[in-house]
């Protein structure tokens, strides 16, 4: 189930990413998100990350890759992008996620995903919503590359 999250999340931030210059700015940001896995119980998580130009291009290359399995479809506008993923599993399964982030300026992100994972003919619907804001150049004790993440 983590790596289906992972999924999810990599082909949320896939459009974004394919951009040369980085459209935010560099330093600490801060991404709250809730997530609802079916259960009817939202999770609540906030991560701080240190996004510098390394990182920025190590997040481009590493979206640009093939997934095995995947198809992803992104559909850029003025301030984001839209986005649809298609992946199958090798049991058979497959999972939908489609979604969009804004780019409200360079400083404010918002993002949202809907996805539809089919095991064995039940369906799972899952749902996530996240607002990521810049907290300054200064990066403190958060290093490039390694995310400080809490579990509310």
């Amino acid at each position: 189930m983590r790596s289906l999250v992972v999924i999810a999340a990599l082909a949320g931030c896939s459009g974004i990413l394919f951009a040369q210059t980085a459209p935010v700015k560099m330093g600490l940001w801060e991404k709250k998100m809730t997530m609802d896995m079916g259960n009817g119980t939202p999770r609540k998580i906030a991560a701080k990350s240190c996004i510098t130009p390394e990182t920025w291009q190590e997040m481009v290359g590493n979206m640009s890759k093939q997934r095995e399995g995947c198809t992803v479809d992104n559909v850029k506008n003025a301030r984001g992008y839209t986005f649809t993923a298609t992946c199958k599993t090798s049991d058979g399964s497959t999972m939908v996620t489609s979604g969009s982030e804004t780019i409200q300026d360079s400083e404010h992100i918002i993002s949202q995903s809907h996805t539809t994972m089919t095991t064995h003919g039940q369906k799972r619907e899952m749902e996530s919503k996240s607002t990521s804001t810049f907290l300054g150049v200064d990066c403190g004790k958060i290093k490039p590359g390694e995310p400080e993440t809490e579990d509310n």
